[in-house]
């Protein structure tokens, strides 16, 4: 069964300058949405910034990635 749930990519899969990414797949033929991933960057604190300062906002960050999809 395919997984739905953001993942963390490993340090040296995404610049450590970059967050988060979103990618997309879809079907030339309908121009359909088939998958699509979130990928946040491992080497970050995450958490609740407001609690814990120095904390990446991975609410925050996570609803700007999802917005991408739509």
């Amino acid at each position: 069964m395919k997984s739905y749930l953001p993942r963390l990519k490993k340090a040296n899969e995404l610049d450590t300058r970059v967050i988060a990414v979103t990618s997309t797949t879809y079907t030339t033929i309908t121009r359909r949405i088939v998958d699509f991933d979130i990928s946040f960057e491992e080497d970050h604190q995450w958490g609740d910034a407001i609690a814990y300062t120095g904390n990446m906002d991975l609410q925050n960050i996570a609803t700007h990635e999802h917005s991408l999809f739509f």
